[in-house]
């Protein structure tokens, strides 16, 4: 089944990725861009649980 990222979600992903190294968040990430990772992560593993 595809996972359908809701806008809301893009904005976060567009918050973070540029601080992102490999899956994980680098050290000298803006408190705005780790929220934003935290956010985005909850909301997927929910997701991914609720599809299995």
């Amino acid at each position: 089944m595809k996972l359908i990222i809701p806008e809301d979600k893009r904005r976060l992903e567009r918050l973070f990725e540029p601080y992102l190294d490999g899956m994980k968040l680098k050290e000298d990430a803006p408190e705005e861009a780790k929220k934003a990772f935290e956010e985005y992560y909850t909301w997927f593993k929910k997701e991914i649980e609720y599809q299995h």
